[in-house]
């Protein structure tokens, strides 16, 4: 969204015009909280510009080894950063990426660091980067890496600490042939395992034929969307957001719960099955409906 342009000069000059205009439709949409820029480690490591003197776009092949890497970046991000802060945007702004590298992501963070960036990451748990990343959401299998110590420290750092599920788990996840209990056990596990919330990586990257063939590639059907053309939710997406109600009020109500311990420690027992079980497809909807009953007080 940003251009990149090597003047005729040799200097870098960029463009901020896509940027701006997608951020400020975020914000008449009520997306205001954070803004993550995507990413300095791509798949193919192959980074587009302008090249102006030659009239045409250019390719930069390089890895986070190459002092071209470095470079590249440091100019852009230290750009970037003056326009950020001339739109008031820079404190809510991530430099994200996902499915990365600890060693890619370290040198990744030390660049963006080096000019006062936060940093995101969706993807494995990463030992060196629990105190570091602000904003880290781990694959559902890694969930219960993180320590209590260190999600009590990320915690009171004011760091976000997330799960997600993607095509490499096969349940629970919200496929188009998922059980619909799955997507409302997401959240609830979210909830167990102490995180801050549930990421699906993608809402409506609709296919040719979204109403009546949700395949794409490689991905499992229904993966890549679970909203429909025309404003249609999908039971899924439904089912969702009710795991998204059960999740609010499991932090409701283990505040309410303090002066009532025998209360607490029904809760946190059902939760500790979810914590502590390899969970398939069937064992959902018994999960939910427990939860549900407990959150309802009729336990």
């Amino acid at each position: 969204m940003v251009q990149s342009i090597m003047t005729a000069d040799g200097e870098w000059r960029y463009n901020y015009t896509i940027f701006d205009k997608y951020v400020e439709l975020c914000a008449e949409c009520g997306i205001t909280k954070q803004i993550n820029c995507f990413s300095m480690v791509p798949w193919d490591m192959s980074f587009r510009y302008y090249d102006e003197a030659a009239g045409e776009y250019r390719f930069l092949q390089t890895t986070t080894l190459m002092p071209e890497y470095y470079d590249l970046w440091y100019n852009f991000l230290a750009a970037f950063k003056s326009h950020l802060q001339s739109k008031g945007w820079f404190d809510k702004t991530h430099i994200a990426m996902d499915e990365r590298s600890e060693e890619d992501m370290q040198r990744a963070y030390n660049i963006a660091h080096s000019l006062g960036f936060k940093v995101a990451l969706a993807g494995n748990y990463h030992p060196s980067l629990v105190d570091k990343l602000s904003d880290f959401c781990v694959a559902y299998t890694q969930a219960d890496r993180f320590t209590a110590e260190e999600l009590e420290m990320r915690r009171a750092k004011g760091y976000v600490t997330t799960l997600y599920t993607s095509c490499a788990e096969r349940e629970p996840n919200i496929y188009s042939n998922s059980l619909p209990a799955e997507a409302a056990l997401l959240p609830i596990y979210t909830a167990a395992m102490g995180l801050d919330g549930y990421l699906h990586w993608s809402w409506i990257n609709w296919d040719e034929h979204p109403l009546t063939d949700t395949r794409y590639r490689m991905f499992g059907a229904g993966d890549t969307y679970f909203y429909y053309p025309g404003n249609r939710p999908s039971i899924r997406f439904e089912r969702l957001i009710e795991g998204i109600h059960q999740y609010e009020k499991i932090q409701i109500l283990r505040e309410e719960y303090r002066d009532t311990p025998e209360r607490l420690r029904e809760l946190e027992s059902l939760l500790d099955r979810i914590r502590h079980s390899d969970i398939t497809a069937s064992d959902c909807a018994p999960l939910v409906n427990a939860v549900e009953r407990i959150l309802n007080g009729e336990l």
